[in-house]
């Protein structure tokens, strides 16, 4: 992780407030017109688009810093995305293709 972090009591790392990250993501939202109240509410649409995407739960559980997927999914990730994911996969491994 670049930036200023810290590593919560579980090892992971967090990014701290004011790091170049949060610095980032405001310019951007500021260039895209769009409101935000605060960058850490971009958390969830994250979390989602990347699950629908096809990205696993492990690895945008690891992008939000968070040691357990079940985090992720109780405040981040929209039920719809998981279970589009979930029926993308599976539909995947009956067409006798590899998840």
């Amino acid at each position: 992780m670049r930036g200023a972090a810290h590593r919560n009591s579980r090892g992971v790392a967090r990014a701290a407030t004011g790091t170049a990250e949060a610095t980032i993501t405001r310019h951007f939202v500021k260039l895209a017109k769009v409101t935000v109240d605060k960058p850490h509410a971009l958390r969830g649409t994250h979390a989602s688009l990347a699950t629908r995407a096809g990205a696993t739960s492990q690895l945008v559980a690891n992008t939000l810093g968070h040691a357990w997927t079940h985090v992720t999914h109780r405040h981040y990730t929209k039920a719809s995305a998981v279970q589009e994911s979930n029926t993308r996969a599976a539909l995947t491994v009956l067409a006798g293709g590899v998840k």
